[in-house]
């Protein structure tokens, strides 16, 4: 499911007639089957241009069109809402279930499936995730945090969502566990083909995981393209006024040395593999 917008306007309603302008004059795609991410710093806008496309808030003018379509006529946006999968930061603090087991089938009950589909799509989703069995009789409420959002991604899924928005998803999670969640979902796009779009600070998971980055600023400028060729330039950085990731820094202070072969490395462990390992 390929997503475009065109002219976007989108922001936030100051009074009857006058809004707060974020995004303006976007005219983009976001590719059928690709890991797309959106970065900036705070306040650029990369929740309200995910809350946008999603028709949690309207757009001010503009086009937001899926697989040629307008999200806005009626029939569209419900094949649309049908099609894709939203996690929000911090997804689990909507947990209201007893069970894990209850928590991830609930909109599966609640589109009345049958209860061997329920069976079989569970499963799929446990396997799919990594997600121990064990964990299914538990209170979502009194598992560890970065299992907490393994069960709210399985709950988005399970529905077999076409396209997946994430905000955010991993704030808040430990190094191992954010590389579980991060994991899971760059198989989950290889594997089903899924059209991922997730909002993220952490520049290192965007270079590791991501096949486009949209980058935005407050000045309401903003630009696409592949994930190193943008976050390893020092004149887009400074534009966009981003640190530098640490495996930029890296690569440039090697190079400097006279290391050589490293400028297709993406990750430390690439790094420390190459150099101690010579892989």
């Amino acid at each position: 499911m390929e997503i475009a917008l065109k002219n976007l306007n989108a922001g936030y309603l100051i009074s009857k007639k006058e809004y707060h302008l974020i995004i303006e004059n976007m005219t983009i795609n976001f590719e059928n089957g690709k890991f797309h991410f959106l970065a900036g710093v705070s306040g650029s806008g990369k929740s309200t241009l995910l809350e946008t496309i999603c028709f949690l808030i309207k757009k001010i003018s503009g086009e937001i069109l899926f697989d040629n379509k307008s999200i806005e006529n009626k029939n569209n946006l419900n094949i649309f809402r049908k099609s894709s999968g939203i996690m929000l930061q911090y997804t689990e603090k909507q947990f209201f279930n007893n069970t894990v087991e209850e928590e991830i089938i609930f909109n599966l009950k609640r589109n009345k499936t049958s209860s061997e589909e329920i069976k079989n799509q569970l499963c799929e989703i446990m396997e799919k995730l990594n997600i121990d069995r064990k964990l299914l009789y538990a209170s979502p409420f009194e598992i560890s945090g970065g299992e907490k959002r393994m069960v709210a991604l399985a709950s988005v899924l399970i529905s077999s969502p076409k396209i997946l928005f994430l905000d955010e998803p991993t704030v808040g999670l430990d190094f191992e566990s954010k590389k579980v969640f991060m994991s899971s979902l760059k198989n989950l796009n290889k594997d089903s083909k899924m059209t991922i779009i997730q909002s993220s600070h952490i520049l290192e998971d965007i270079i590791e995981y991501g096949d486009t980055v949209l980058i935005l600023n407050k000045n309401k400028q903003f630009i696409k393209g592949n994930p190193k060729d943008l976050l390893f330039s020092e004149e887009i950085l400074n534009n966009y006024g981003l640190k530098e990731p640490e495996i930029f820094k890296y690569i440039k202070e090697l190079k400097k040395l006279g290391i050589k072969d490293i400028d297709n490395i993406k990750t430390n462990s690439e790094l420390i593999k190459k150099l101690f390992y010579n892989n």
